[in-house]
């Protein structure tokens, strides 16, 4: 197994630590300080051994087997690395069309809001814009 480079934490109780302590990946020190606060902690105890179980799971449906030839030979045949082989990426979608549905949705809502502050502001049947202008100026601001 490979091992945590350090420097590592011996108080680290993150999830990284746990699973590293579950693959036995980290250095004895650590590894004996990180048992020590398990065996006093149930609720750490418990996180602990949910990472043991997944450890043991993948262990049962993955076992190690060799590394097939074909794979190798594959590996090996690969582009040496001074001559890298770039891999052209999905053309990202241009932003266009959105911009033109929001224009779309802009204008729409403007001349629906035109069209319902013109109807609001349309004085009662019967008078004149001049009756109009004098009732509301007597309205206080933010009144009706």
């Amino acid at each position: 197994m490979t091992r945590i480079d350090p420097p590592i934490d011996p108080n680290d109780e993150s999830d990284e630590m746990l699973m590293a302590l579950a693959d036995g990946e980290l250095d004895e020190t650590t590894a004996e300080r990180l048992w020590q606060r398990i065996e006093t902690d149930p609720a750490l105890a418990d996180r602990f051994a949910l990472f043991v179980d997944t450890r043991h799971g993948l262990q049962a449906a993955y076992p190690p087997e060799p590394v097939p030839d074909r794979l190798i030979a594959t590996v090996m045949a690969g582009t040496p690395a001074s001559d890298p082989v770039v891999v052209p990426f999905r053309r990202r979608l241009s932003a266009r069309p959105m911009a033109a549905w929001a224009m779309a949705a802009s204008l729409v809502l403007a001349v629906g809001l035109g069209g319902f502050l013109a109807g609001r502001a349309t004085p009662p049947a019967g008078a004149t814009l001049q009756q109009a202008a004098a009732a509301l100026a007597q309205v206080p601001t933010g009144g009706e």
